[in-house]
């Protein structure tokens, strides 16, 4: 620099280190925008996720014991739905919509119903458990299998899991072997 002040190539080198500052700057205030968005969306799919979760798992809590065979009791499902009897009527729980616009819809067969959007993931279906395997319907043509938990699967992995209540009767001998009730010298459970 003289006395007269800045030459021309001092002051586009001036201007260069501003620009490619600047620019720098602003990539990383976009990058920060972008991971902010991300970690928001994924906050946001974490609440729907647990709303749904604990409203399915409220729903289903102390239903059952669901067993395979004639003389199980009455629970029916595929991958979009499953009824059940619960008193005098029949609960229904399904999975309604599709892409990323899904639903759970639960219904008390007595007026009570309630919706719950379903995290984004693809598409969703029922998944019902014995323990043992994961199937697709229930009853499975086996008799005798305990249904254990019913799940809410998405493309992206699990939604909601609920499991059943695994009671047995009051006069029940349980065999851990078999993992069920000894029918008793009367035949009965």
């Amino acid at each position: 620099m003289s006395d007269a002040g800045y030459t021309l190539a001092e002051m586009l080198v001036a201007l260069v280190i501003v620009g490619a500052t600047a620019g720098a700057m602003t990539e990383g205030a976009v990058s920060l925008a972008r991971i902010q968005g991300a970690a928001a969306a994924s906050l946001s799919r974490g609440r729907v996720q647990a709303r749904v979760q604990q409203s399915f798992a409220a729903f289903l809590r102390d239903r059952g014991p669901f067993r395979s065979g004639p003389d199980g009791d009455l629970l029916r499902g595929d991958g979009a739905g499953l009824d059940f009897g619960c008193g005098a009527s029949t609960c229904h729980v399904g999975l309604n919509g599709s892409g990323s616009s899904q639903w759970l819809a639960l219904d008390d067969g007595q007026g009570g119903r309630a919706r719950f959007a379903l995290p984004g993931g693809g598409d969703t279906r029922f998944v019902y458990g014995d323990g043992e395997t994961l199937l697709a319907a229930w009853p499975p043509k086996e008799e005798g299998r305990l249904l254990r938990t019913v799940s809410i699967l998405s493309d992206a992995g699990p939604v909601a899991v609920a499991e059943l209540a695994l009671q047995q009767p009051a006069d029940c001998q349980f065999d851990p072997i078999v993992r069920a009730c000894r029918k008793g010298a009367d035949g009965r459970r």
